[in-house]
This record gives C-alpha cells, sequence and structure tokens, in this order.
C-alpha cells in the first residue's frame, strides 16, 4: 500500500512498528523486521520501560525510540486524574534508553493533557538534550519552568513543594490509595502521610498569597489543583474520622468545579473529572496494625557508642536509605549515584553509565563491579534476613530480571534476581508498579555482634535500589513505607 499510494521507494517512508503489550513477545518471533522500520520501544504504561535495544537492534538503519506513559487506562488500575511521575522516573528511564540507541523518535501518552503539562515540558525538554540530566540535578532542571511562569521570588519553593508531591505519590498514586484496600499503610504511616500533605497545602497557599491576581489561574492548574486534590484523597480514604471523610470528599468536588467552571472563566469546562471512569470506587481503604512510627530523632544513636558504624540495629532491625552509603566504590567501567527525586524519601541510587557491561560472575563482580558499603553495628549475631527495596525496572538485557549482589564483609557475593514478568495479569507485577517498589530478601549468618560492613554490587546496569533493611528474630516487620533509618550521629 506504502509502495502504490506514498513511495514505490518505502524504504523512504518514515516508519515505526511499536511491540505493545502482548506484542513484544510475538516481535521476539518475527524472524525478519525491515531494518529501515524504527523500532519503538514501550514501556510497561507505569513508566518503567519494557526493553532495550541490543546490538543488533542498535545497527539497525531505523533506529529506535519510546513510547511511554505518564497517564494509563487499564490493568492493574487506571491513572487518568493527576499527573504524578516524578521527573526523575522520566528521566532515569529516557536517558537510559537514549544511551541504548532510542534516539530517533520519543513518544509520551499524556492522557487529558491538562495534568500532566509539567511531565510535559520535562519529557520534551529532556528529549532536546538528554543528557542535561545527571542525576542529582533533576529539579534543577524544572525550576526555570516556575521562575518562568511565576517568577524567580518564588520559584525555588514552588520547585521544593512539586518535588515533595511527586515523592509522595511516588509511594502510592492518587489514583490507587484505595485500591487493593488491604495492600496499604498502617495506622501511623497514615497519620504521618496525612500530616505531610497537609503541609503541602499550607505552603501552597502560602506561595499564593505572594503571587499578582493575573497568575491565580496558572498557580491553580499546575500546582494548587494537584497538591491540595491529592491531599483531599489521601484524606478521603486514610482519616480514621468519618466525618473528616466526608469533608475531603466535598472538598475533591469543590475543588474539581472550581477547574471546570471558574478557572479562566470556565475555559476548562468538563476537562476535569476527580473520579475518571468511576473507578475510585470511595470505598473505605483499610490500615495495617501494628507499625513503628517514623520518628528519626528515635532512631538517631550516638556514633560514640557504635565506633566505625554509621548505621545500627535498634530492636533487631536496621534499617539504611540506598544513598546514604558510607563508601561508594567505583567500579572498572561504572559507579553508583545518586538520584535526587525517586524513591520513598525522594533519593535513590542507580548505575552510570547505563550501558556499563553485566558482572554475573563472583570473580568479576569483586573484582569489577561499583559497590556500596555501608558500616552497620549489630547488636545480635545469628541468622539476618535483607531486604533490598529496588524500583522495578527492567534489565537492559532482555528476558532476563535485574539484579545485584550482596554480602556481608568478606562473604562470597550472593546474586539476588529481582521479580521478572511480561504478563500484566501477574500478581507480583501488579503489587511493584503498584507501590513502585520491587521487594527481594537475602539471608545472612553473622557469627559475632560488632562492626559489620554490608556490601552492595551492581550485577546489571539500569537497577535503581531506594533503600535496604535488615532483620533478627523478633523484628515487628517493616510495614508500607517502612521504619525511619536507623543512623548513627555523628
Amino acid at each position: 500500500m506504502l509502495a502504490r499510494w506514498v513511495n514505490p521507494d518505502v524504504t523512504q517512508v518514515p516508519q515505526i512498528f511499536c511491540p505493545y503489550k502482548e506484542v513484544l513477545p510475538l516481535y521476539r518471533l518475527m524472524k525478519h523486521l525491515p531494518d529501515d522500520i524504527t523500532l519503538v520501544w514501550p514501556d510497561d504504561n507505569y513508566g518503567y520501560i519494557r526493553e532495550f535495544s541490543d546490538a543488533k537492534e542498535w545497527a539497525r538503519t531505523g533506529g529506535a525510540g519510546v513510547y511511554y506513559h505518564v497517564s494509563y487506562w487499564g490493568q492493574p488500575r487506571d491513572y487518568l486524574w493527576l499527573c504524578s511521575t516524578p521527573p526523575a522516573l522520566i528521566a532515569e528511564e529516557m536517558t537510559k534508553a537514549y544511551d541504548y540507541g532510542a534516539n530517533k523518535v520519543w513518544m509520551l501518552n499524556v492522557g487529558d493533557l491538562k495534568p500532566a503539562e509539567l511531565d510535559m515540558e520535562y519529557f520534551l525538554k529532556l528529549a532536546w538534550n538528554p543528557h542535561s540530566w545527571n542525576g542529582t540535578n533533576t529539579y534543577d532542571l524544572m525550576e526555570p519552568q516556575f521562575a518562568r511562569d511565576f517568577g524567580s521570588a518564588v520559584a525555588p519553593e514552588l520547585t521544593s513543594i512539586m518535588a515533595e508531591y511527586y515523592r509522595l505519590n511516588f509511594q502510592r498514586k492518587p489514583e490507587h490509595i484505595g485500591f487493593p484496600s488491604g495492600n496499604l499503610f498502617s495506622a501511623a504511616e497514615a497519620g504521618q502521610r496525612l500530616a505531610a500533605c497537609q503541609k503541602l497545602v499550607v505552603r501552597v497557599d502560602a506561595v499564593k498569597r505572594r503571587l499578582p491576581p493575573d497568575l491565580d489561574n496558572a498557580f491553580f492548574e499546575l500546582v494548587a489543583y494537584p497538591v491540595k486534590a491529592a491531599a483531599a484523597i489521601n484524606e478521603r480514604f486514610l482519616s480514621p474520622d468519618q466525618l473528616q471523610e466526608a469533608r475531603a470528599e466535598a472538598q475533591m468536588k469543590q475543588l474539581t468545579a472550581v477547574y471546570n467552571d471558574q478557572v479562566a472563566g470556565g475555559k476548562w469546562h468538563l476537562m476535569m473529572s476527580d473520579n475518571p471512569r468511576d473507578m475510585l470506587g470511595y470505598m473505605k481503604a483499610s490500615t495495617i496494625e501494628p507499625t513503628p512510627p517514623r520518628n528519626p530523632d528515635r532512631v538517631r544513636l550516638s556514633a560514640t557508642n557504635y565506633p566505625g558504624a554509621d548505621f545500627v540495629e535498634e530492636n533487631h532491625r536496621f534499617v539504611i536509605e540506598a544513598e546514604n552509603a558510607s563508601v561508594f566504590v567505583p567500579g572498572r567501567d561504572a559507579h553508583w549515584g545518586k538520584i535526587v527525586g525517586l524513591g520513598y524519601d525522594g533519593e535513590a541510587v542507580s548505575i552510570f553509565p547505563p550501558t556499563a557491561p553485566v558482572y554475573d560472575k563472583p570473580a568479576l563482580i569483586l573484582k569489577e563491579s561499583p559497590c556500596l558499603e555501608y558500616k552497620v553495628w549489630l547488636r545480635d549475631a545469628g541468622a539476618w534476613r535483607v531486604t533490598v527495596r529496588a524500583l522495578p525496572t527492567f534489565s537492559v538485557e532482555a528476558g532476563q530480571p535485574q539484579r545485584y549482589a550482596i554480602a556481608f564483609d568478606d562473604r562470597p557475593p550472593q546474586v539476588v534476581s529481582l521479580p521478572y514478568s511480561t504478563s500484566e495479569n501477574d500478581h507480583e507485577w501488579r503489587e511493584d508498579v503498584l507501590r513502585n517498589a520491587a521487594l527481594t530478601t537475602s539471608l545472612h549468618t553473622i557469627h559475632k555482634p560488632g562492626l559489620h560492613t554490608l556490601k552492595i554490587w551492581m550485577v546489571d546496569p539500569g537497577i535503581v535500589i531506594d533503600a535496604i533493611a535488615g532483620e533478627h528474630g523478633q523484628a515487628t516487620g517493616l510495614g508500607y513505607v517502612w521504619p525511619a533509618a536507623t543512623i548513627c550521629s555523628k
């Protein structure tokens, strides 16, 4: 058809092939895809790119691209209302794909467009210069947007507000707070989450008072509506007070009415829905009891009692934010680096560059792979289980799981695989994308109490690690968000 109606030489007609959803495994069965067609890799609809070009695909004349989502209608649950995909996730995944040859076409699914304006601009600017992002400057790249739209005086505060908005909603999107009802926060975690949401609302109102009236509409659309609506949906599902639940639901309706009927004189009439496809349901979310409250002061212990340690066991547990490694040991071809704007507490670590080779043999892991070292004081000897919370990213090697290696002190490294599935019906994948976390556990024997070094090596580049927790004996469970890091004060 193309040869007949467009150009007899079809290699001159731009064409793409996107192996989306169930088509991806079928693509692997294809004997030949014409070399001139651009291969557009899809994400999993939740912001994690499913495959990357191998050496053969990288050499194709048609090249490669990416089809990416910041809004989605489908399983396991829609997210069509408030855009909450962190800019850091966009940057981490898209620059990784770019480094693997996806430099021809970048496509972004934005759903209803208006809720995704900030993410959309971030995505498009990144497409012009993917390597403008270096891992730690995520919000340095966003601040100029706020300076242009609202002035340089308030841009830093607006950037900070939205960074916290993305952090809270990375833990659980507003559309997923009440789904499924049994996979949510403890009462303590819910209380802390609600308090954090309300602090953001107060900060938003304080900035609004500093702005001239002609910026009211833009401010409401870009900042006030998403922050206040997210706070309200959390209050609706997580508040123990039934009266407050009703007030929160009424507030969501009122905020949406303002967006549709008052902003810009009703210009965006019917644009915004606070319950797309009637999927939120407004059922009461359950909470899980108990989880120790996150109180950083309670777990910050004096280093004078634990010489050489940066972290310490408390109540048969230690918790570590991955970016706070005692030592970042570089590898032969890569290093661990911090990513600002990812993870439950706003920072995580990953591998730079993502094109580093895979190290899956113990001898090579020890000799050439980059390593994170954590100095931990353990009061208890015996069996320890260590849980690593990573992002549910996909390996740069098609069909393989993401892996890391882990050991205490000079013990041989254990290679641990993250859950891997290409089916949206897989229960573990569904849980992982809803909570933006893939949890894996390894077992270790500690022969004597005292100072120990926990080591984590890269096996596959592209892995993103958020936090680590160790538990011994009578530890009472980590909960959804996990307790605060058990840090030694310096």
